[in-house]
């Protein structure tokens, strides 16, 4: 019951009005009564949306019929009771087929209470189905529009006839087909590749359990005889009759782009072998040429040192200075292509013995600098243990470089993930510009002179190379006289090998 009823009450008499009135307080009801007796008035007052309407059957140039059509006609569902003096049954079926809640005579109000009440609760239970039917429809509609923009088709099968009872009407634009072709006996194995027939055999298995899920994938020949991908998501109800619901996805473009994928993948993976090979073949065969060259400068260097004039001698000190860096530079290639080319097996791998090797190996740099280099606890993990060294000695090798004049101050640390371990080597050195950040990863780039800071360029990017073929990546931190950090990640579930 609400807290307060609005009755508009149609009644040329005032004293039948205050008798309705009176009634519907004494049966309990807070009530805001209101009388109308003329059109305008009631047409007036429907706009308020009063809850409840009770009309007289007959008033003067206006009846109780006509007060009805003029609620409907403006939309609104409102209960809507005819009080009369006198009845008959022509009357009554007449109002109640025009929509009419109740129909009452003026001398037995005391079934006011409950008609009103009961046409109450049924609009009450009109407005909740109005509201779920619009609801249902929205929800409808929005699945409809979700389904028609994307390539999606829902579907129903009977498994005991093998028929579709349900298709999405994209299938229609999809295929070419009408949906009665879709309905028709047999229309699966009609249109399967023969290939791909035995895909559907899932659905036909019979199964333990209440229902089934499972995916597939089919190709299906269109009305133009051309083959689509489908993809198939499948819920198999098994509670007694034997349905399969889902959703088909037309995948054509995505089975196109993943071929075209994997051509260029085989593409690029033999490229890359070429360029590996070419690589490691061009500064292999550059070695014996160079020996010659250096050891035949050396020979002039030493027969004719002090011999010629002061020019000769710069100049085959020039000679043999470049051949010297350009045997560095071939060496250091020849390890760049291996990087890629080798096929250790990856295994677990202790990094505190890794990082106790590189600090042997850097033991003359550290004692020379009086560096601090300490480290937090590193962890096992999967990889290469020779290159995983290579990387921690060649950030260790470059920190130690790099110091400006400073004490050098290192750290490694290491973080874990949820996929990755996070490695870092941080130090207080002459820092880099965020500029340089990419530029310092690619093979020969040095961002100084030779004269201040010795290397051939190669250190970082074997690093980078290393770390890719672990699946990781690896980037830098840094501002100029402020120091500079390295990160690099390791998978920590590591598939064996490349």
């Amino acid at each position: 019951m609400p807290e307060a009823l609005f009755a508009l009450v149609v009644e040329d008499r005032r004293e039948d009005f205050d008798l309705v009135a009176m009634e519907l307080r004494r049966s309990g009801f807070i009530t805001k009564c209101l009388r109308v007796e003329t059109e305008a008035e009631y047409v007036a007052q429907l706009q308020e949306k009063p809850d409840i309407i009770l009309a007289d059957y007959s008033l003067p140039g206006f009846d109780a019929l006509w007060a009805l059509k003029l609620m409907q006609d403006t939309g609104l569902d409102i209960p809507f009771i005819v009080l009369t003096g006198v009845v008959s049954e022509d009357t009554v079926v007449e109002c109640m087929k025009r929509g009419a809640a109740d129909y009452l005579l003026k001398d037995r109000l005391v079934r006011l209470r409950p008609a009103v009440m009961r046409a109450l609760q049924e609009s009450e239970l009109r407005r909740e189905k109005r509201k779920a039917d619009s609801e249902l429809t929205e929800c409808s509609l929005r699945f409809q529009s979700l389904a028609d923009t994307t390539k999606v088709i829902p579907w129903e099968l009977d498994l005991k006839t093998w028929r579709f009872t349900y298709v999405g009407s994209q299938a229609t634009s999809l295929t070419g087909y009408s949906l009665s072709d879709w309905y028709d006996e047999g229309f699966w194995d009609a249109h399967v590749h023969p290939e791909d027939k035995d895909a559907l055999l899932c659905l036909r298995k019979p199964h333990d359990a209440s229902s089934q899920d499972h995916d597939f994938e089919c190709r299906l020949r269109t009305s133009s005889g051309a083959f689509i991908f489908l993809r198939c998501f499948v819920k198999t109800l098994t509670g007694g009759n034997g349905v399969s619901r889902g959703l088909m996805i037309d995948i054509t473009e995505l089975k196109k782009i993943q071929r075209s994928l994997a051509r260029h993948a085989e593409a690029l993976s033999a490229s890359n072998a070429e360029l590996q090979q070419f690589a490691y073949a061009a500064s292999h065969d550059l070695q014996e040429p160079l020996r010659m060259v250096s050891f035949y400068t050396q020979l002039l260097a030493k027969r004719y040192k002090g011999k010629l004039d002061a020019d000769a001698d710069e100049f085959i000190g020039y000679a043999l200075e470049g051949s010297i860096r350009m045997g560095e530079l071939i060496k250091h290639l020849l390890e760049y292509s291996r990087v890629g080319a080798r096929k250790a097996e990856f295994v677990p791998t202790d990094c505190e013995v890794i990082f106790r090797e590189s600090m042997e190996n850097l033991k003359v740099a550290v004692g020379e600098s009086g560096a601090t280099v300490t480290h937090d606890p590193l962890p096992v993990v999967t990889g290469d243990a020779s290159q995983l060294g290579q990387v921690l000695q060649n950030l260790l090798g470059n920190a130690l470089k790099f110091r400006n004049g400073k004490t050098p101050k290192i750290h490694v640390s290491v973080k874990e993930s949820q996929a990755d371990w996070v490695f870092s080597v941080s130090d207080n050195g002459i820092g880099i510009e965020a500029q340089y950040f990419d530029t310092i990863f690619l093979i020969f780039q040095q961002l100084h002179a030779r004269d201040k800071y010795e290397g051939s360029g190669v250190g970082l990017a074997m690093c980078k190379k290393i770390v890719e073929r672990h699946r990781g990546r690896i980037w830098v931190e840094s501002e100029p006289a402020q120091g500079t950090t390295f990160y690099f990640t390791i998978p920590r579930d590591h598939p064996n090998g490349e």
